[in-house]
């Protein structure tokens, strides 16, 4: 009969190290798990960033437009309306007497 004991008694300390072995080894996969889902996250974050910066260029590229009255150097008593372009892209232009 105590040998059977015995038996149990090493039996059962195996069995715990067993277990805390595979609590240990769930831990580290549920932190495995979380990292992913983290750099998931961050993917998504780099993705948004980088549809925000394509939509930001093309608006760059899009024609600013403006319109001004202005007196004339040489003659200082006449009016212009001078209409110019400063897109980003684009030389900067001016017309004058339109």
């Amino acid at each position: 009969m105590p040998l059977i004991s015995v038996i149990a008694l090493v039996i059962s300390a195996f069995a715990l190290l067993f277990t805390a072995w595979a609590r240990a080894a769930n831990v580290q996969a549920q932190a495995a798990r979380d990292q992913t889902e983290i750099q998931r996250m961050q993917v998504q974050s780099a993705q948004e960033q980088t549809r925000l910066q394509l939509a930001l260029a093309q608006e760059a590229l899009q024609p600013y437009v403006w319109a001004d009255i202005q007196q004339n150097a040489v003659r200082g008593t006449i009016v212009e309306v001078v209409v110019g372009n400063s897109g980003a892209q684009r030389r900067p232009e001016c017309a004058g007497r339109v």
